[in-house]
Formats: C-alpha cells, sequence, structure tokens
C-alpha cells in the first residue's frame, strides 16, 4: 500500500538523520491499535525501515485515538516501554489516576526536558494541566518541549471543543516557560506564532515573521503529522478540519511532502526543520535563547520541600544533588575552609545544624546544635579567616547572634539590627574581607546594609526589588565587594546588581528551577 511506502521512506530518512531517538506524536498503528496492528508496524517484510532504527535507537510514544480505538491502548502499552511516574519517587507529581500509568510521563534528554500527555479524553485536560505544571516546575532543563496527540489550534478534534482545550493548556504551560508544543493527529505539516494566551475569548500570540522567536515569548505548537499516509487536503468537502488559526506562521503553500520534523537543540538555539522523505529541508524556524551573563559567583535554588540543590557555577556548569529533609532552612558556605562552599541545613524542629563539604549528595559532615525555635541562621565569614559559620537572627527581637565556630556554642557577639520579621542575608559590603549582616524588608523591598558587627542604624539603604522577592548577596562581578541580587519566583529570573544602592539589574539569568536563592 502507498501508507507503507510512504512509511519507510520517512523512516529511512530518519534513520540517516544521526537523530539521537525519535519522539512519536500518536496514532502509531492503524487502523484501530491492535496487538496485530503493531506486529504490522513493526513486521521486517514489510517495514524494514523501522526494525533498522530501533535496533539501536529509542522511540518515546505518545498515545493517539487510533490507538484506544477498539482495546483502550493495550497494544500502545505493550509495544513501547514509557517511564512511569510515581511522584517522590520517579517523578515530582503522579499524573490523574484515570489514566493508565504509561500514557502520561516525562524525561530529559540532555538540556531538553519532555513532558507527554494523553490527550484522548478532553474532559480530565485539566486534571492533566495541574500534573503538568508540577511535572515542568520541577524540571531545570535549559528547554521544555510538551508533546500530545490532538493540536491546541488549527486541526482541532471533531469531538473536541478546541477553545475549552486551548483555554485549559496553553496557559499553564506558557506559565511553566513551554518553548514547543509538538502534536499530530493532522495528517499534515504546521506551526504556530508563539501563542501567549487569553484576551477576553480570543487567543493571543505574538505577531513575528521572521522565523525566530525569543525564548519565553509563549508556546509554538507544532503540527507534524505526514510520517507515513498522505498529506490530507484541508479544501476537501466534508474533512472535520476546516479551521486554520490566525495564529499560524504562514499558509501551507510550500512542498506538501511527506517527512518529519527535526528539533536539534544547544544552548543558545532550539531549531526546527521539517525534513521530507528525500532528505530535503522544506521548513524552518528558530526559537532564540537569551545569551547567558558572565556571572563571578556561585549561584544556586534549594528546595526546601524536596531536599533537591540545582548550583549554577561561573562556567555555565550545573550540579543536582540533595541534601536535608523537608523543611529545612538551606545554607551555603565554606564550611571546611577550603576554598569550596558546599550545602547546609538547619532543621527548627530540633534546632540542629546539619553541613556538608562536598556538593553531593549524601549525609551530613558536621552537626550540632544552634539557635533557638523561629531562629533564622545565616552563613558567613565573620571574622576575616577564610572559614564561614553559622550565626542566628533571631526575627521577633530584631537581634543578631554571631558564632565563628561550627559546633554548640554561645554567640561572641549579638547585637541588635532592624524591625522584627526583616529577613537576613550576609555579605562582605564594603570589600574589607570580613562578612556582615544586611536586612531585606521583603514587604517594602527596602535592603539595610551594616558593615560592622555593633548595634546602631544601616550604613547603607535602598531599594531593590519589589513585595516578597527573595534576596542574596555575592560577588558577582569579581571586584571585591559583595552586592545584593534577588530572585523573584513569579517570573522565575536572577536579577543581580553590582551596585549596592537602587536601580535597575546589571545582570539577569533565567531560574532553573525553584526553591530558596543562594550564592557564595
Amino acid at each position: 500500500p502507498r501508507s507503507i511506502e510512504l512509511f519507510n521512506q520517512v523512516q529511512s530518512a530518519i534513520n540517516q538523520s544521526g537523530a539521537s531517538f525519535a519522539v512519536l506524536l500518536g496514532d502509531n498503528a492503524y487502523p484501530d491499535g491492535t496487538h496485530a496492528d503493531y506486529d504490522n508496524r513493526f513486521r521486517r517484510e514489510t517495514v524494514p525501515e523501522a526494525l533498522i532504527w530501533n535496533r539501536s535507537q529509542i522511540d518515546y510514544a505518545a498515545i493517539g485515538n487510533h490507538d484506544v480505538d477498539l482495546q483502550g491502548g493495550l497494544g500502545f502499552r505493550a509495544t513501547f516501554s514509557n517511564p512511569i511516574p510515581i511522584a517522590g519517587v520517579t517523578a515530582p507529581a503522579t499524573p490523574p489516576a484515570a489514566f493508565p500509568a504509561e500514557h502520561n510521563y516525562s524525561f530529559d534528554y540532555g538540556m531538553a526536558h519532555f513532558t507527554v500527555i494523553d490527550s484522548n479524553t478532553k474532559s480530565l485536560t485539566e486534571e492533566l494541566a495541574s500534573w503538568a505544571a508540577a511535572d515542568l516546575a520541577a524540571s531545570h532543563s535549559r528547554w521544555k518541549i510538551v508533546v500530545l496527540h490532538h493540536p491546541v489550534t488549527g486541526a482541532p478534534d471533531r469531538i473536541a471543543t478546541l477553545t475549552d482545550y486551548y483555554k485549559e493548556l496553553i496557559p499553564t504551560l506558557v506559565e511553566q516557560g513551554v518553548d514547543l508544543l509538538l502534536a499530530g493527529h493532522s495528517h499534515s505539516y504546521g506551526w504556530t506564532y508563539p501563542m501567549t494566551g487569553f484576551m477576553g475569548d480570543q487567543p493571543t500570540f505574538v505577531l513575528d515573521t521572521d522565523r525566530r522567536y525569543e525564548e519565553d515569548a509563549g508556546v509554538i505548537q507544532v503540527i507534524s503529522g505526514v510520517g507515513g499516509t498522505d498529506v490530507r487536503n484541508f479544501a476537501r468537502p466534508g474533512w472535520p478540519h476546516p479551521v486554520v488559526a490566525a495564529g499560524f506562521a504562514s499558509d501551507a503553500n510550500g512542498r506538501a511532502e511527506s517527512g518529519f520534523s527535526r528539533v536539534t537543540v544547544s544552548k543558545e538555539e532550539l531549531k526546527v526543520d521539517y525534513m521530507a522523505a528525500d532528505g530535503d529541508v522544506i521548513d524552518s524556524f528558530s526559537i532564540i535563547a537569551e545569551p547567558e551573563p558572565d556571572i563571578a559567583a556561585k549561584l544556586g535554588l534549594a528546595n526546601p520541600a524536596t531536599g533537591e540543590w540545582v548550583l549554577r557555577h561561573p562556567d555555565g556548569a550545573i550540579d543536582r544533588f540533595y541534601f536535608g529533609n523537608p523543611g529545612d532552612k538551606p545554607l551555603y558556605g565554606d564550611w571546611d575552609c577550603d576554598g569550596t562552599s558546599s550545602p547546609g541545613m538547619y532543621r527548627e524542629s530540633n534546632g540542629f545544624v546539619y553541613l556538608k563539604n562536598d556538593n553531593t549528595t549524601g549525609p551530613a559532615d558536621v552537626d550540632f546544635f544552634f539557635g533557638m525555635d523561629g531562629d533564622v541562621p545565616i552563613a558567613g565569614d565573620w571574622n576575616g579567616d577564610g572559614c564561614d559559620t553559622i550565626s542566628i537572627y533571631r526575627q521577633a527581637l530584631g537581634a543578631v547572634f554571631i558564632s565563628n565556630v561550627l559546633r554548640t556554642a554561645t554567640a561572641e557577639t549579638d547585637y541588635f539590627f532592624g524591625n522584627p520579621q526583616d529577613r537576613p542575608f550576609s555579605g562582605d559590603f564594603d570589600g574589607d574581607g570580613i562578612d556582615t549582616v544586611g536586612l531585606y524588608r521583603e514587604t517594602s523591598g527596602l535592603a539595610y546594609l551594616r558593615n560592622e558587627h555593633t548595634t546602631g542604624p544601616a550604613d547603607i539603604e535602598f531599594f531593590y526589588g519589589v513585595a516578597n522577592d527573595a534576596i542574596i548577596a555575592a560577588d558577582w562581578n569579581s571586584d571585591g565587594q559583595d552586592t545584593v541580587g534577588i530572585f523573584r519566583q513569579t517570573a522565575r529570573r536572577f536579577y543581580l546588581s553590582n551596585r549596592n544602592q537602587q536601580g535597575n539589574a546589571d545582570l539577569e539569568l533565567r531560574g532553573f528551577g525553584s526553591g530558596q536563592a543562594v550564592a557564595d
């Protein structure tokens, strides 16, 4: 049949493309997704190119309506071994129980995170969107890609209500910073401008015709559904896909040929090429990442809910590990005086400090009792000896208690500074080699810095950030002086200043997860 011939041609092109793996967009075995249909999908005599591919490469599959037609996806589940997400074990969240375990899952490859959704039950889209949000929020990958069978726009399913499907899914994907949405179902190829959500009852998008889109501009949907069947004629009377959204990037007036979408990612770019079966590139577009700034300090996010730490080195390399229990307060400092900072935790439930001397998963190297219930721990080199220790800010009193040893001991210095509920942080604000305490009034965005360990007013005060930003300080530009920065959870961005004064950020960096910001 013509469809088998086309499939072998496209699969042969994929085999020669150098792809690391394939993402299948549903309707993986015609006509009904039965065991027999899947046997035919991988039969040596008729589809040899598929066997050549699967001898050495992996397929990650989304489930389509033809995969569930007669047997509810039994053939699909018997054929593909997809990851099974279990909250707290293999994934940050478990998908809705109404779905078989392998229908909704996620995986990472290189700097890309893929979230795969079963779009066949439209009444459960809202629940799936909540699961996808939790999954995507936990990802620290450079690029985020969502995979499903039914497009949200452009070629609607004949049963679904397009507006509801779009409304329930796209705002969540935009909020979670998704870059690309891959869909099948329609036997065609097309892509949208970056979709941004809704205004009133109208979908919104970024109208940009240069085929180079800024990261975070919105979600671009690609329909790539002609890997083995004839390209469908949208002008044919009675065909139930009459709508081509105003947000689509161009009219379908180029070559209409079977093929596949090749996605290539690097630190700076996500590129989509539509490859014809003969290997020609028919169409392409790119999503361009903003260049990462040069930041001299180590910067990170520690998630108190999960114990996961994600640290970014000045060269852009990322460390990921686990340390601490849920609810612990993260600390970061050079505990063993070797010039390298590592994680610590303060456990309010028992008043203990737990410190580790390397940036890896494992137990604490040092632990001791220090402080009282409700105290806020602060890490810093309080005497300039090159070693960080733990001190306490007692918010109820507006009092600082300084200790220069890593053991249970009475504070060596104590003084009053700030108001109750101010948020403490530390830094060498005057470049003298000694860390002192700063305070951030989160309700107003005011920062107060003091250069001595004595009671008195702030030496410097200024506005930086907005209410509820999380403040940190480090030497961002290697000038010997620590200056402020904030992590804005709502924007998932760091805004760093090279001056301890009011003004715009000198450096901006996209966040790589969620949690409490740490820096050194």
